[in-house]
């Protein structure tokens, strides 16, 4: 998130000569790049190299990356790019215009990186070598940012730029949001992180909160937050502590906080009793670097620069500790493009690949070793800044034996002849269009090696309960699934050294990709298509669902003697009659979509069901999570001769 790496709001009126008057520079002194633009678009002279650069930096910052990569091209042909945070963004542009080849991108301005200290060309950077399989969060949205997921008092929560009862300065004027608030997670919603018992009073205030981290022994919250001085507001690290009585105390500010730089987003590591946080204070390797403080009996000792294996020229930021390494995100290093996530395991410094994009990645924060969050950026589909969940891709083959190990075997005693319940969550993820196959069709059948017991059942969801018939605790038995779509092939897992929890089996989930070289048979015209979804009570079509039709359009455009069909649905909320127009303004709106990119409205015919045909038993006076009401909340299509 670019906005984040100086969140902080400057009051200062500095005197400007009658050149920066001209020009979009007081707007951006004052990080109102909205304005800034504006300025610059009418008044910016070609000859001004400092015109130019700061018109290239509004530009990026705003996201108009095609426009900032012509203006970076032209000064750094011209050798006048370099500050390192005009360089990775001019890298960053680059990575995702494609406007020049990297070999060719090298060869012209590698000297300017390498000139600047900048990591990555000249360093060889080892990948991670995790595959991750990445998706949206439900309750990411399209008009503002959510960022920095972390678990505190065991609430999933996030920063987040949506309007709320703090909103009353308005939107921050250098992206145009709203301050930051800290959010609990609440199925597909996010509402305010309220004080409790759990939690200390006056967590969110007027300017900008977050992000934070609550400690592991539940004794401690940190949190980034704006702290006011007497000229201007810079970013800080405030604290509260639990007391022996269970009390918290008032925030107390970290007693390195400063009117003179910044100090934000704190990790607090119990086991070591160091805070890591990221500053831009004198003394460091580039402009944000990663420091941290050792709690002591007497107090926070002086900040330690984490030194020059992870810092660089650049920004280190949104430091995390998991399993004794550390995760950060870095513009210092030529990588992808934007932040990226690195890795540190003490010795190594590895880039994380599989999770980084050509956009800014960040916040990194795991709920367990294989699975987790992240926050990005990325255009494709996504909307602005947006907490994406990861998780690892267990490779292993059909043949393959899987331990589970739920519980310790001594504590529920399991005869033979009892039957038993097992969890089974399948995912079904497509490896060529990277996207999650929903409702998949499942043909199962478990077979107990022991006993020769076979069951065998049909389903149509994505998470299932499979009774497995009688079972001891040393029971071993084979599971094969068929999945009822071309591409995937037959899959068998085999389990061994069960431990029932409960009478219950957690088998955990079992992952089916579809083979990358897969070509679909043509069916005379015939095609599969995706399913739009759509937000609650809405009609419009969210950005996270435009390259679904933006790959229908694509079809009808292919084949122009061919009609479209859409049928479209609501969930089982509100009135009959009422989702029945609510389905129509969905079909509409996906009918727009179509013919705003030039679709003649003759070829697109709709039919309308509201809330009949739910794909679940989500129906009225039914208690339903939250992403199982998603499912009937969709416009289906279907492609006629």
């Amino acid at each position: 998130m670019r906005s984040l790496l100086i969140i902080f709001w400057l009051f200062v009126s500095p005197i400007l000569n009658a050149q920066w008057n001209k020009t979009g520079r007081p707007h951006q002194q004052k990080n109102d790049y909205y304005r800034a633009a504006k300025a610059y678009q009418e008044v910016v002279d070609t000859s001004d190299v400092e015109d130019i650069l700061s018109y290239a930096r509004v530009l990026y910052y705003q996201g108009k990356i095609g426009e900032a990569q012509n203006y970076f091209t032209i000064l750094a042909n011209g050798g006048h790019l370099k500050e390192i945070k005009d360089l990775t963004a001019f890298f960053t542009c680059n990575q995702i215009t494609k406007s020049t080849k990297d070999e060719e991108f090298r060869m012209l301005f590698g000297d300017l990186y390498r000139f600047s200290s900048v990591r990555g060309f000249s360093d060889t950077m080892l990948e991670d070598r995790h595959k991750y399989i990445v998706q949206s969060s439900c309750f990411n949205t399209d008009d503002f940012e959510d960022f920095c997921p972390t678990v505190i008092a065991n609430k999933l929560c996030v920063v987040s730029a949506r309007p709320s009862k703090n909103d009353a300065l308005g939107k921050y004027k250098y992206n145009n949001q709203y301050f930051y608030d800290l959010y609990e997670v609440n199925g597909c919603d996010l509402k305010l992180l309220r004080d409790d018992k759990n939690l200390p009073k006056g967590i969110n205030t007027k300017l900008h909160d977050g992000p934070a981290h609550y400690s592991d022994d539940a004794k401690r919250f940190f949190l980034t937050r704006n702290i006011e001085y007497s000229d201007n507001i810079n970013l800080g690290i405030v604290y509260s502590e639990l007391n022996e009585r269970g009390v918290w105390s008032n925030w107390k500010s970290f007693e390195y906080n400063t009117a003179v730089y910044n100090v934000q987003h704190p990790y607090f590591d119990t086991a070591s009793q160091k805070l890591y946080f990221s500053s831009d204070m004198p003394g460091g390797y580039g402009s944000f670097d990663l420091y941290y403080s050792q709690l002591t009996d007497s107090g926070w000792s002086i900040p330690s620069n984490c030194g020059s294996a992870i810092n660089t020229s650049g920004d280190e930021v949104f430091p995390n500790l998991h399993n004794g390494e550390l995760y950060f995100s870095s513009n210092g290093i030529v990588n992808k493009g934007g932040l990226d996530l690195f890795k540190w395991d003490g010795n190594t410094l590895y880039a994380m690949n599989s999770l980084n994009s050509v956009w800014d990645d960040y916040g990194v924060y795991f709920i367990s070793d294989s699975s987790g969050f992240f926050t990005t950026n990325r255009s494709n589909g996504f909307g602005h800044d947006d907490v994406l969940q990861f998780e690892l891709i267990q490779q292993q083959k059909p043949e393959d034996t899987i331990q589970v190990n739920t519980i310790k075997p001594s504590i529920v005693k399991t005869e033979l002849g009892t039957p038993m319940i097992a969890g089974l969550q399948i995912s079904i993820f497509d490896a060529v269009d990277q996207s999650w196959v929903e409702l998949p069709k499942l043909d199962i059948e478990v077979e107990n090696l022991l006993s020769g017991v076979k069951s065998e059942f049909t389903v149509q969801q994505d998470s299932v309960k499979i009774k497995l018939g009688y079972l001891s605790s040393d029971s071993v038995f084979k599971i094969t699934i068929d999945v009822n779509r071309e591409g995937y092939k037959t899959k068998r897992v085999v389990y061994k050294a069960i431990s029932p929890r409960d009478g219950k089996l957690d088998l955990g989930k079992i992952y089916l990709f579809r083979e990358p070289d897969y070509k679909p048979k043509p069916k005379n015209g015939k095609v599969g298509l995706p399913i739009v979804y759509f937000d609650l009570d809405k009609s419009n079509i969210r950005k996270s669902e435009t390259h679904k039709l933006d790959s229908i359009f694509n079809i009808l455009k292919a084949q122009e003697s061919v009609k479209l069909e859409i049928k479209a649905y609501t969930d089982s909320r509100a009135s009959f009659d009422y989702n029945l127009k609510l389905a129509e303004r969905r079909a509409k709106s996906s009918i727009k979509y179509l013919t705003d990119k030039g679709i003649d409205r003759d070829r697109c015919v709709f039919a309308v069901y509201g809330e009949t045909n739910l794909v679940n038993d989500c129906g009225d006076n039914k208690e339903c999570a939250e992403q199982f009401h998603q499912l009937n909340r969709r416009v289906e299509f279907n492609l006629l001769d």
